[in-house]
């Protein structure tokens, strides 16, 4: 009885005596209203995941800065100790071949780190699923 009030109050009629139509509308209003949403949600998610990446790029940028004078320090040392037990010019071929390496495999690690797969929306894409399936139990 209660909600008979409630309906009969807003000028709606009750569920069970409203038409097909009604209904049909309701359900497109309602699933136009939740598409909305997701598409809100992706879009603050996506958001957030771009400004957390580019934070990440910024301090990256920033450590390899730092990095990159004081590693070019230390080779001209290891390149100097080297040079007293050979040439100086095979010592130098040497420490640079050896930070080529080491450099090669830390931006390779880091190359990884970046990967499209941390920007998708994983939760948005989970409650579009969800809601997908909560239309079809609807509909049926």
């Amino acid at each position: 009885m209660a909600i008979r009030r409630i309906d009969e109050e807003r000028g709606r009629a009750p569920e069970d005596d409203r038409p097909v139509s009604g209904l049909a509308s309701d359900l497109t209003s309602e699933v136009s209203t939740l598409f909305r949403q997701e598409i809100a949600l992706a879009r603050a998610e996506t958001q957030e995941n771009i400004a957390h990446a580019r934070s990440g790029a910024m301090m990256i940028g920033a450590g390899s800065i730092i990095t990159a004078a004081g590693l070019f320090v230390l080779l001209m040392a290891a390149v100097y100790a080297l040079a007293e037990v050979m040439s100086m010019g095979w010592a130098a071929l040497i420490v640079g071949a050896v930070a080529a390496i080491i450099g090669g495999l830390v931006a390779k690690s880091g190359a990884n780190n970046l990967k499209a797969r941390d920007l998708m929306p994983e939760r948005t894409a989970r409650t579009l699923k969800e809601d997908a399936q909560m239309a079809q139990r609807r509909a049926q």
